[in-house]
């Protein structure tokens, strides 16, 4: 019988990087999500927000215009039960850019590594980010909104201002957006693994991501591999 050689010197490095507004990105939440549950002592997973809806009018008039991807994004909805879309977003719920959004989950990012919030502050934000908008229709553009679930889930939001008036959060910011650009992250979602080793692009299913990470667990020098 073959021996199965299972990598447990380290855990596997997974950059996630997504749009907060993307929804195939919030399609794939859960899966990324399943997937820190069924591996979570051998995966670390960080997750980075990139600019696809920066400007989200220009974006949309890519995609025909703001009806034409309201009906897209409603489209999509109805294949995937697990998700809940509120009937109006992209149509008359539109919101500007999704740039404010991330400002915020930088700052998440970095209070969850100072412990000054609870590890993976920046995943549970976007989860509630993401409900606030899809299943809400809430525009997430506006700072209101965003400060308001921010304190709904009794986080200090002054610890988010001093971030923003120090400085610090822009350049959260801009770190995410340039390790988009350096492994020149295009889509939304992108997994990458193991320092672009390996990555997988946009709608995944969760078998082939579980696929991958088993077999890269599987080989104790992925580099060497031949098969």
């Amino acid at each position: 019988m073959q021996r199965i050689f299972m990598n447990t010197s380290k855990s596997i490095q997974i950059d996630c990087f997504s749009d907060i507004l993307c929804i195939w990105a919030y399609i794939s939440e859960v899966r990324i999500n399943k997937l820190q549950q069924e591996f979570s002592t051998d995966l670390a997973i960080r997750h980075h927000y990139f600019s696809v809806f920066g400007h989200a009018e220009d974006k949309i008039i890519e995609k025909g215009g703001w009806q034409v991807y309201a009906s897209h994004v409603q489209h999509l909805a109805s294949q995937y039960p697990h998700i809940k879309i509120h009937p109006q977003i992209w149509s008359s719920r539109q919101p500007t850019s999704s740039m404010p959004a991330h400002l915020y989950l930088g700052i998440a990012k970095q209070l969850s590594e100072q412990r000054k919030l609870i590890q993976g502050g920046a995943n549970i934000l976007a989860q509630h980010f993401r409900q606030r908008f899809f299943e809400q229709g809430e525009d997430i553009s506006k700072r209101s909104v965003l400060v308001d679930t921010i304190k709904n889930l009794d986080w200090s939001i002054s610890d988010f201002e001093r971030e923003i008036d120090s400085g610090r959060a822009y350049q959260a910011l801009d770190d995410s957006l340039k390790a988009a650009h350096q492994l020149n992250v295009k889509v939304s979602p992108t997994l990458v693994f193991n320092h672009n080793r390996l990555r997988l692009e946009g709608n995944v299913s969760y078998r082939v991501m579980q696929a991958n990470i088993i077999e890269l667990l599987r080989q104790p020098q992925p580099s060497r591999a031949w098969c």
